[in-house]
């Protein structure tokens, strides 16, 4: 023992960050994943979709989506709907709802695996690890295995996920300009699908606009944080102003509807 070169200093940081927080952050994961992978737990929301995914056709399944947008006023159930059945359904099988758990804890992995790379700070692991730590104080009828949170981890994740990959897309590269448009656009169902993804959208823009992804030229995580900084990141910024197009498109959709 003593003829080891334990890591002191700088080094012992760089150790702990690379290897034993990482262990903590598994450790926490499976101790907080295994309880929601053993029983088969339905909120009154739940019960609804699944009574009426088990028993009914797709008719019928259309048919109350049609009428649940109409009593709400919400053009977002026409997405959530059709996934709230189908999620409600498949998870009586046993595999399905692991998927379903793994996916919901993805999302706060994704979440804070964009936030590290838009803020160009090394916080996704720390975070995740607090997140999860928390996560029972939420209550049982608003996490897996209910099908409900589902309806909106699954669109936070793919949400995430695009514009994470949005990223790492050079506006003025070969093709750039078409990914991102088309990135952006895909956008748009997914924020449709209910009022927190519109609000998610709308924080991620400002965020990002914030901390100069996009930018022009020589203007990217630019140092001053007074308005005229901060205007001048915005300049020629052309993925900033897409994901105002697709805000505003998914906005007075929702109005109009």
């Amino acid at each position: 023992l003593a003829a080891i070169s334990w890591p002191t200093g700088v080094k012992l940081k760089r150790y702990l960050a690379a290897i034993v927080l990482p262990l903590l952050v598994v450790s926490v994961l499976c101790i907080q994943l295994w309880p929601f992978t053993l029983a088969f737990r339905q909120n009154a929301d739940d019960n609804l979709y699944h009574s009426i995914a088990l028993n009914g056709d797709l008719g019928s399944m259309i048919e109350y989506s049609i009428a649940e947008a109409e009593n709400q006023g919400r053009i977002g159930n026409f997405i959530s709907a059709p996934i709230k059945f189908t999620t409600n359904y498949l998870l009586d099988h046993h595999l399905a709802m692991i998927l379903g758990v793994i996916i919901f804890f993805a999302m706060y992995i994704m979440s804070f695996r964009y936030l590290e790379a838009v803020c160009n700070a090394r916080i996704s692991v720390l975070a995740t690890l607090v997140a999860v730590a928390f996560i029972p104080l939420v209550g049982n009828g608003h996490l897996p295995p209910n099908a409900f949170p589902l309806a909106f981890s699954l669109p936070f994740l793919l949400l995430i996920s695009l514009r994470h990959w949005l990223l790492g897309i050079d506006w003025n590269a070969d093709n750039g300009r078409l990914k991102v448009i088309l990135g952006k656009l895909a956008l748009l169902p997914l924020i449709l699908n209910n009022e927190y993804t519109m609000v998610l959208a709308v924080i991620f823009t400002l965020l990002e606009a914030w901390c100069g992804v996009g930018a022009a030229e020589g203007k990217t995580r630019y140092s001053s944080t007074r308005w005229p900084g901060y205007i001048a990141r915005l300049a020629g910024n052309q993925k900033f102003y897409l994901d105002l197009l697709v805000i505003f498109l998914a906005a007075a959709s929702y109005i109009a509807y």
